[in-house]
């Protein structure tokens, strides 16, 4: 076995007792829009076939990651001391956590091993027909073939043997709950995880491009990342005289933070919802919205120099940011165990949308998508999270950015989501009939 590591942008596998190389390389061209250094193509064994986009010189191993592995060389080792348990044994169970934000195989002849991060936000799917298996990075290209396929999950491992026809899906890791009594504790574990999500994701990066709007979500993380040394550069997609538009340059102000400020024009809105359209497929409005967005703020960012764009998903299904949360509340739903399926949904299905848009020009860094980050939020109450009476969300986060000295304008400010406040998804819903 290879013990070496590849990083790429991007991969896949396909096995296939029919004509392997010609449907391999048709799903591959519907990956292209990634942004790669080379992609590589090769043969493991008869009718399998691994490529992947890889951003490393080295370009031969059977160790391939997409994403950040934290401690590399031990994390490493762990998975593939796992990996040979579970050849002799289908209990066998991650005993040491590996932290990072990845999805990597393990493929050795006829065995592959795939796994993701115990909190991901680097997707992953399989169809396994008739005489097929594919595992891919990008959902898009199976849909486009009107191939089934469903996602591993986050904190999940798929072991296949295909002489042996063992096919094996299962969770190896399950959230730790904290012991938080009381605001003052909530507060430091919050602040020390999101420390460690940014120092660990940004291990080795000077600068970053962050997508802002203002709100607290990109406004938290700027200041984070400020703090650890690193200058952010705020970028901001909106209409004119929009609330980002008003907003951005506002906080950015207070910050005193370089802001990019992209006004949205008709023509170029139209021109890029068609090509993400040929990509996406079907789409509703509200998920093309959000891939315009990052998809334009992605390449804003790379044509102004940098390799990375930090982006604040996750946070709303972590902290309560969605209004429909104080509703659920009031009518008596388990908010918390609605938060827990969103913010599993996030990682298995929505964030594939986000990946992609970003991809095609820079490498995304979801610093709130993060195992500490994770298990604070859900060891929080409810109540730190939203107050039905004040009609209150993300409480924790605002506090947190008052704690670090934010003015109370900057952290009481209230806003809708990223597609209403910057006025795209209007606009778009008035030429939609033009794609």
């Amino acid at each position: 076995m290879v013990n070496k590591v590849i990083r790429t942008n991007g991969y896949l596998v396909v096995k296939s007792d029919n004509d392997v190389d010609s449907l391999a390389a048709s799903i591959i061209r519907r990956m292209q829009y990634r942004k790669y250094s080379k992609i590589v193509l090769k043969k493991v064994a008869k009718n399998l076939i691994l490529s992947y986009f890889s951003l490393d010189r080295e370009q031969e191993s059977n160790i391939i990651v997409h994403g950040r592995v934290f401690n590399l060389y031990n994390s490493i080792k762990r998975i593939l001391k796992f990996y040979e348990g579970i050849k002799i044994d289908s209990n066998e169970i991650l005993a040491e956590k590996v932290e990072g934000d990845f999805s990597l195989i393990v493929l050795e002849d006829d065995e592959i091993l795939a796994l993701r991060s115990p909190t991901c936000s680097k997707p992953l799917y399989f169809s396994n027909g008739k005489n097929h298996f594919i595992l891919s990075s990008d959902p898009y290209p199976l849909k486009f073939y009107n191939l089934a396929y469903e996602p591993i999950p986050s904190a999940s491992f798929l072991y296949i043997n295909f002489p042996k026809n063992i096919f094996l899906c299962k969770k190896y890791y399950e959230y730790h709950r904290l012991k938080i009594d009381n605001l003052d504790e909530a507060l430091i574990f919050l602040n020390s995880a999101l420390k460690y999500s940014i120092e660990k994701n940004f291990n080795g990066v000077h600068d970053v491009a962050i997508a802002f709007s203002g709100g607290i979500d990109s406004t938290l993380l700027a200041k984070l990342i400020n703090a650890h040394g690193i200058k952010p550069h705020l970028i901001t997609l909106c209409l004119k005289d929009s609330y980002d538009y008003i907003n951005s340059e506002k906080v950015s102000s207070i910050l005193s933070f370089e802001l990019k400020r992209i006004e949205v024009v008709k023509e170029d809105l139209v021109e890029k919802a068609r090509f993400l359209s040929k990509i996406f497929g079907k789409e509703n409005l509200m998920n093309l919205s959000i891939a315009l967005l990052l998809n334009m703020v992605a390449e804003e960012a790379l044509n102004s120099g940098f390799q990375n764009l930090v982006v604040g998903q996750g946070s709303d299904e972590l902290f309560g940011g969605y209004r429909r949360y104080v509703s659920y509340a009031r009518e008596g739903y388990d908010v918390n165990e609605i938060l827990r399926k969103d913010f599993e949904k996030l990682q298995s299905n929505d964030i594939s949308r986000d990946d992609v848009s970003i991809s095609m020009y820079c490498e995304p860094i979801f610093p709130y998508i993060n195992n500490k980050v994770a298990e604070v939020a859900f060891s929080l109450p409810l109540k730190y999270k939203i107050d039905v009476e004040r009609n209150e969300r993300k409480i924790i986060l605002r506090l947190l950015a008052k704690e670090l000295g934010l003015p109370p304008e900057v952290y009481n400010m209230q806003k809708k989501a990223l597609q209403y406040s910057s006025g795209i998804q209007k606009l778009l819903s008035k030429i939609i009939s033009l794609l």
